[in-house]
């Protein structure tokens, strides 16, 4: 077999990338560099779409009844059932009780249908008086609407709103205030207004959105105009130029059935990664309420202000109902603080808080479209923000329900995915920022193979050298120099990959066992795109812990036909059943290294966990020589009793094995003792030529020098650690745009002094900020850990003192310095 190991793969900075603007971004080169796909699932992307409708589209709505002109001068009654580009798709409905004939369908045309005020109403009443059974519910057309847009009916809503015309909207704290708001630009529906001394951004079909004339018309609800603001003349002349009142008709406002009291779940308005327990406090009017919910953010997050189809309200219950962990609040936010062995429960938290607790149901809320429906993960996706003005890439991590889990392309920091209600105005469909022009921040640049000089030729010269597609003949012995027998598929096509290292020190999420990655070879040999992932994505699977391999599973198989995908099957030790995943893969060795990182991006890990290169550049890697020697201990470890149940498992298969195929196994030498010295890595290996591998070491990878690229202003032999977060503050221009494209990591949220707090409070405060160190934090209660031995602890203590294994303690270290440093920017 060639040596593989000489092989250098030369990698660079793909040209998406360069230069770092907005435009440069292009999501169908994008996805030809990385094999990935945008997402296709339009249930959420319904705000978008309804602006792209016609106005006839809009207006001859599904299930409306009509009066069709035919050739005899006659008119028959219909319903709609499609309206596509000025063509109606109708069933002609038989009113007569007597013949009792079928429906009939037919198409018609926009004009052949009667518009006439006068001609409908008699119509109307024809019908209603010849129909005597009365089993049908009719819903008769608008004529009036039809003729007021007869001009525009071609037109897409989204071009109806122009710059300079005026809305009513209602103020976010105070719904009973009304402000007239100006146009100043808009994109797609995402409308950048200015009301008095303010300019900022709306999506225009959000339901506080209404055309000029809706708060005079809704005094019940005592609506006013912002005192002191608005005359009557400057009303009237706003109505002139207003915003067309079909644009509103997406959601109206619904009256509410909630009572002060009544118990629901919050999602954290801050991080977007965590839902709080809260309740009514407040009944504005019959469409909105207040509500106190006890996340840890800023003291006005808070208390919010919510009507029946606000994003991030839902009924008490609804984690339970989903399998989502509630956040409970902490012990300093309660009223009484000072209250020992507090238990929390809804009981309990309506009791401290002296209110009825009443429990609300999903009928006190509008339901969600497309709940039952299934996300795609592993799909690309554009999220915007209101507040600064930007849109950011994003990786959909999985979808619960009706929620859906998003990681920005930009994070490259450990947060927790971002969480968005199926229906709301953040998600837009992928190319959405560069149509409209919005300020974009796209993928973090990563290295990845050249695209190949020539298509059809290897990439590799010991492809061509090494390998050949002429059989050999298996009578003839075999000289040294002779090549290796290759399938001509494998040679001509960009589907031979290089070495791929395995780096475990790397992040690896909440749902993986970090022993088990240690416990992997150093790195695959290089092979076919089937081979190789095949293996690599069986390991990754067996990696995972036992409470959360349906999670993984779901993640990785697909349904979709139209994506190339490999066939992936597994079988635990423990159990009979087998686990067959179709898994969708890239095609081509170009797209491995893009397509490696969306794959460890959606299951929450680092993206560089498996990558070409020998030594990643993410800060997750940066362990001491200590710790590494201790994970080489524990691989050879585990090697070494894996080697034993094989050999103990062959002893007693005994004549019957001969037959079959056997594994042969390296035998383990005993580590090398000194601090300096890491035990070489024992693996398994099989008769495969495309299996795993760990005897030789890959040279240093230099990576190419990209095209015109520099990461932030800064070198090429920089790290790019500090790319965006998904939290910070950013500064805005005027309008509210994005200037700057860099955040720093976000903070730790931190309520007092944790070097005052009792054992306690700190065990409260990891299980609710770290719901992965279940097992960490009983070891910390059962050894009565406060906040100020907590910090304290060193990387050595961690280690050594509590028990734990290497993952879990680094992970603790990995709390211990972000609380401290938390605990410092609280102060």
């Amino acid at each position: 077999m060639p040596d593989w190991s000489t092989v250098t793969p030369r990698l660079e900075y793909d040209k998406i990338f360069s230069p770092p603007r907005p435009e440069s971004f292009n999501w169908k080169d994008y996805f030809a560099a990385t094999g990935t796909n945008p997402c296709t699932d339009e249930v959420l992307f319904g705000h978008v779409r309804y602006l792209e409708q016609t106005v006839s589209e809009r207006l001859f709505e599904h299930g409306k009844h009509i009066f069709v002109k035919t050739e005899n001068d006659n008119e028959r009654v219909a319903r709609i059932e499609v309206c596509c580009k000025g063509k109606l798709l109708v069933n002609y409905l038989n009113i007569d009780d007597k013949e009792r004939k079928e429906d009939v369908d037919g198409e018609i045309t926009v004009d052949d249908v009667v518009t006439n005020t006068s001609e409908v109403e008699q119509s109307i009443k024809r019908v209603l008086a010849e129909e005597k059974e009365k089993r049908r519910k009719w819903d008769f057309l608008d004529v009036e609407e039809i003729a007021k847009y007869r001009n525009m009916l071609d037109h897409q809503l989204n071009d109806l709103i122009e710059e300079g015309q005026y809305f009513e909207l209602q103020d976010a704290v105070e719904p009973r205030c009304v402000f007239c708001c100006r146009v100043l630009v808009n994109l797609g529906g995402i409308v950048i207004y200015e009301a008095l001394d303010y300019t900022m951004s709306i999506n225009i079909t959000d339901p506080r959105c209404h055309p000029i004339g809706w708060a005079a018309n809704h005094q019940e609800d005592s609506v006013a105009y912002c005192p002191g603001k608005y005359s009557v003349e400057s009303i009237k002349k706003f109505a002139k130029n207003s915003v067309p009142a079909i644009i509103f008709k997406r959601y109206e406002l619904k009256e509410h059935t909630l009572k002060v009291g009544c118990l629901v779940e919050v999602q954290d308005a801050e991080q977007r990664a965590a839902i709080f327990p809260g309740h009514v406090s407040e009944i504005i009017n019959s469409h909105f309420v207040k509500i106190i919910s006890f996340s840890y953010g800023r003291s006005e997050t808070r208390e919010l202000v919510a009507h029946r189809g606000t994003h991030g309200v839902f009924p008490q219950g609804f984690c339970a109902s989903v399998g989502y962990q509630l956040s409970l609040p902490q012990k300093s936010l309660l009223r009484d603080r000072n209250q020992p062995d507090y238990s929390w429960s809804w009981k309990s938290y309506a009791a401290e808080w002296g209110i009825p607790g009443i429990p609300t149901s999903e009928y006190s809320f509008e339901p969600i479209p497309g709940r039952e429906s299934k996300i795609t993960p592993m799909r690309h996706i554009e999220v915007f923000c209101y507040q600064r003005g930007v849109m950011y890439a994003a990786l959909i991590h999985r979808a619960v329900r009706n929620l859906v889990l998003i990681e920005l392309s930009c994070d490259t920091t450990p947060n927790p995915p971002l969480m968005f209600v199926v229906g709301c105005d953040n998600l837009f469909p992928c190319g959405f920022a560069a149509k409209y022009e919005i300020p974009f921040i796209g993928e973090a640049p990563f290295l990845s193979l050249p695209p190949l000089k020539h298509e059809g030729s290897p990439r590799f010269d010991i492809l061509r050298c090494g390998y050949s597609a002429k059989p050999g003949n298996i009578f003839q012995e075999r000289k040294p120099n002779d090549p290796s027998f290759l399938p001509e598929l494998w040679m001509k096509g960009d589907v031979w990959l290089p070495r791929i290292y395995v780096h475990p020190s790397c992040r690896i999420g909440p749902w993986f066992v970090r022993s088990q990655f240690a416990a992997l070879a150093r790195y695959y040999e290089a092979g076919p795109i089937p081979h190789v992932f095949r293996v690599l994505l069986a390991n990754i699977y067996q990696c995972a812990s036992l409470e959360h391999r349906m999670d993984v599973q779901a993640i990785l198989n697909t349904d979709d036909d139209d994506v190339a995908v490999i066939h992936v099957k597994f079988k635990w030790r423990t159990s009979a059943d087998h686990v067959l995943m179709r898994v969708p893969v890239c095609r081509t060795a170009r797209q491995a290294a893009g397509w490696l990182r969306v794959l460890l991006r959606s299951l929450g890990c680092c993206p560089h966990l498996f990558s070409f290169e020998k030594a990643p550049k993410c800060a997750c890697n940066k362990i001491t020589p200590e710790e590494r020697r201790r994970m080489g201990e524990l691989q050879h470890e585990f090697a070494k009793k894996t080697n034993s149940l094989s050999a103990e498992k062959r002893r007693r298969r005994g004549t019957k094995v001969g037959s079959s195929k056997r594994r042969r196994t390296q035998d383990p030498s005993p580590p090398p003792k000194g601090p300096d010295h890491q035990p070489p890595r024992t693996v398994l290996t099989s008769d495969d030529d495309f299996s795993r591998s760990s005897m030789d070491e890959m040279p240093r990878l230099h990576p190419a020098d990209p095209v015109g690229y520099v990461p932030n202003g800064s070198t090429l032999g920089e790290e790019t650690s500090n790319q965006c977060s998904s939290s910070d503050e950013m500064p805005t221009n005027s309008n509210g745009l994005l200037q700057n494209d860099s955040s720093p990591q976000r903070p730790l949220r931190i309520d007092g002094d944790i070097m005052e707090w009792d054992a306690n409070q700190l065990i409260g405060f990891l299980r609710a900020t770290f719901p992965d160190l279940s097992d960490v934090t009983n070891v910390l209660e059962k050894e009565h850990i406060d906040g100020a031995h907590l910090i304290m602890m060193s990387q050595q203590d961690c280690i050594d003192s509590l028990g734990l294994n290497l993952g879990p303690a680094l992970r603790l270290y990995e709390v211990i310095q972000a609380s401290s440093k938390g605990n410092q920017e609280c102060k």
